[in-house]
Order: C-alpha cells, then sequence, then structure tokens
C-alpha cells in the first residue's frame, strides 16, 4: 500500500500539521503583542538578554529596584521618561517580559515535538531540511530581535526602523514556512480533490502576494519612522494630494526608506495597489473550477484587505491609537496568511493537472505497447 495513502500515516501527518499550525498560531499571537509593546514604547525595558535567568522576572523590590536602575541608564529614560515612577515601569518591562517569554514557549513547542516526530520517524531523513531550517529561522528572530532592541540602548531611544522592519519580515516568514509545511502534511491525502488551476492565475496570486509583502515591508518602515503620526487627514496629506516635502532629503531615492512622509505616502497608495491587484486575481479565479475551500478563502482575503484599508484610514485620522493600530497589524497578518492559503490550493492544483496529464499519457501509450509485445 501507498505509505501516504495509510490511515495510520495519514493520522501522523495531520499531528504534524496540527502541531505546526499551533506554532503559527502562537507565531501570530507573538507579532501582534510585539506591535503593543512597540505602541506602548515597551519595549526598551529590558536592557539585558538571558535565555535561562531571564525567565523569572524580579521577586523583590530591591530586584525590581535594580533592574529600574539599569533603565534609568538607558537614553529612552533619560531623554523621554525621567522621573517614571516604579509602577510605570513596572507596566513597560512584564510588557516586553511576555513578548519575550512568548518567543521561548514558541521554541520549546518547536523543539520538543520537533524530536518527538523524529524519534517516531513521522519526520524522515528527507523532510529533516525544512524542519530544520523552521528551528534555524526561529533562533534568528530571537538574536535579530535583540539585534533590534540593542540599536534603541545606545544614543537614540529608538530601535533602527531598518532592524525593525527586518525582524518584521522575519516573523513573517517564520509564520509563512510554518503555514506552508502544515498545509503539506495536511494536504498529503486530499491532493485528489483539487481542481487545475491556469497559470495565468497562479501567476497573478504570486504577483498579489508580491505587492502585499511589499505592503507589509512600508509598514515596518512606517511603524520604526513613526510616520503614521505625520498626517492625520485622508486622502489628501497636509491638503494636498503630493506633498512638496516628500521628496526633501537628497539624493532622492532615500526618501523611500528614510523620509517618514514619502514612506507614509507611499504605504497609504500601495495599499489600493494591492487590492487592485487582488481584485484582478479574483477575477481570473472567477474562470477557473474551484473547490468549496479555495472559494472561501478568496473570499476572506478580499474581505480582510477591504478590512484593512479601512482599518488603515482610520488609524491615520484617529493618529494611531494602540487598538486601531494593533488590529490593522493583525489583520495584514491574517490577509497575508489567506493569500498564502490561496496559493498553496493554486500549487496542489497544478499538481494535479500534472499527474492527470501523466495518467493519460501513460494510457494512450499501453495499447501502442501491447502491439508491439
Amino acid at each position: 500500500m501507498n505509505e501516504l495513502n495509510n490511515p495510520e500515516n495519514v493520522t501522523k501527518n495531520k499531528s504534524v500539521a496540527r502541531w505546526l499550525f499551533l506554532i503559527t498560531a502562537l507565531a501570530v499571537v507573538m507579532v501582534v503583542l510585539g506591535g503593543v509593546v512597540r505602541l506602548t514604547e515597551s519595549g526598551l525595558s529590558m536592557v539585558d538578554w538571558h535565555i535561562v535567568t531571564g525567565i523569572v522576572p524580579p521577586m523583590s523590590e530591591q530586584g525590581w529596584q535594580d533592574e529600574f536602575a539599569k533603565y534609568q541608564q538607558t537614553p529612552e529614560y533619560q531623554k523621554i521618561n525621567q522621573g517614571m515612577a516604579l509602577s510605570e515601569f513596572k507596566f513597560i518591562y512584564y510588557m516586553e517580559y511576555a513578548h519575550r517569554m512568548l518567543g521561548r514557549v514558541i521554541g520549546l513547542l518547536y523543539l520538543l515535538p520537533f524530536f518527538y516526530f523524529w524519534r517516531k520517524g513521522v519526520i524522515r531523513r528527507t523532510h529533516l531540511w525544512r524542519f530544520a531550517s523552521i528551528g534555524i529561522l526561529l533562533v534568528f528572530q530571537g538574536l535579530f530581535g535583540w539585534y533590534m532592541v540593542k540599536s534603541g540602548l545606545i544614543d537614540m531611544p529608538r530601535v533602527s526602523h531598518y532592524r525593525l522592519t527586518g525582524h518584521l519580515l522575519l516573523a513573517f516568514s517564520f509564520i509563512a514556512l510554518c503555514l506552508w509545511t502544515g498545509l503539506e502534511w495536511l494536504g498529503r491525502d486530499s491532493v485528489i480533490r483539487a481542481h487545475p488551476v491556469r497559470s495565468t492565475t497562479r501567476r497573478f496570486a504570486l504577483a498579489t502576494l508580491v505587492a502585499l509583502v511589499v505592503q507589509i515591508t512600508l509598514g515596518g518602515l512606517v511603524a520604526g519612522l513613526r510616520a503614521g503620526l505625520v498626517s492625520n487627514t485622508f486622502p489628501k496629506m497636509s491638503q494636498v494630494w503630493i506633498p512638496d516635502f516628500v521628496w526633501s532629503m537628497q539624493p532622492w531615492f532615500i526618501n523611500f526608506i528614510e523620509n517618514p512622509f514619502m514612506v507614509h505616502f507611499v504605504h497609504r497608495w500601495n495599499g489600493f495597489f494591492v487590492f487592485f491587484l487582488a481584485g484582478i486575481m479574483m477575477f481570473y479565479f472567477r474562470r477557473e473550477q474551484r473547490t468549496f475551500a479555495l472559494d472561501v478563502t478568496l473570499q476572506a482575503f478580499m474581505l480582510l484587505l477591504g478590512v484593512q484599508i479601512i482599518l488603515g484610514i482610520f488609524t491615520v485620522l484617529w493618529q494611531v491609537p494602540v487598538l486601531l493600530a494593533s488590529l490593522h497589524q493583525a489583520v495584514a497578518l491574517i490577509s497575508f496568511m489567506a493569500l498564502l492559503v490561496v496559493l498553496f490550493q493554486a500549487r496542489i492544483s497544478a499538481m494535479v493537472a500534472g499527474m492527470s496529464d501523466l495518467a493519460e499519457s501513460s494510457q494512450k501509450q499501453q495499447p501502442f505497447e501491447a502491439d508491439a509485445v
């Protein structure tokens, strides 16, 4: 019997998928919590990074005083929060502590089941590179997070917007790899239920993903530069469509990564470009024979994009409130995941088409081979 059709193996495959989906869900919470940490300006409260000893927060009044004394030596305290009470420091400390602890939990939930499935023979040597990549990406994400925090502990009380954007993109990459791998393990016993999708449709889906990743990158730059606060009007900025100061830096191209006005402007309108591309993608998908799951995912993706644009507009109009800005980031992440599911189903359909063509070719060759014999 084919290994993938064995009911016992299907159960094991689904167990691996559920494990990966759990990690994906926790990583989503991690990203959203990281956004809240940034918006509440809590990210620079823990000035040390210890993998083991950092698990336990201060347990005594003297311990809190020691941690507070370390924070008082940072640029953030000296230039922004001077005179902060210990109770206020505890709030921002616990916010960052929760963020780091969740990262440790994700690390354990990756490592322990991985070794279990490996020892049981569910994850074989041919699968090892993919799961090792997930682990390496997780470790690198943690290290890069500390590299980002360090940039705000030296001179300026703000992390580098380049490092923040890199940290965000690494998180999205980790989520994408976990989600895609989970879908592969879940889909091993359901490939035959997919329908072929034309290559043109798949290309538009991929183009939409590229545009969405560009938008997410711009969002990271907006967050790092605090560019969401440069204008609280929509659709115009400062009562004009294209403010002159979007080109205020030289050379001209530096405006797209350093000028908060230009980054805000491009991020604002690129969202509509993503929606436009997604509309073309939907048009092509309408001509396909879609499964119910694909149809639901497509509709959910378009709905999420619409909600995302509305959230973005009101985040600007209301000057980046924590709740709206956090929802804006969360919906962006869920939209990204929904589009990945669409692309996965389109890829599966291509595999089905290839399998069908191969089967037809084999059937046509059989009579000829029989005559030859």
